[in-house]
């Protein structure tokens, strides 16, 4: 999981390796790119308020 940061106990926002779009998803952690997760991690701070919403596409 590169560049994770975790958020409300186990969940996280973390990089993965190929594409977001796969048929198992996530197991309750928001999936960015890893170029993303790079810069989310870059500028979160511990104490940041996260708010995370909406649902994946197709579902």
């Amino acid at each position: 999981m590169p560049y994770a940061r975790f958020f409300s106990g186990g969940q996280a926002f973390h990089g993965v390796y190929g594409s977001l779009h796969t048929t198992v998803g996530s197991r309750g952690c928001v999936n960015l790119t890893v170029a993303d997760a790079r810069r989310l991690w870059s500028v979160l701070e511990q104490g940041d308020r996260v708010f995370v919403w909406g649902r994946r596409p197709g579902t």
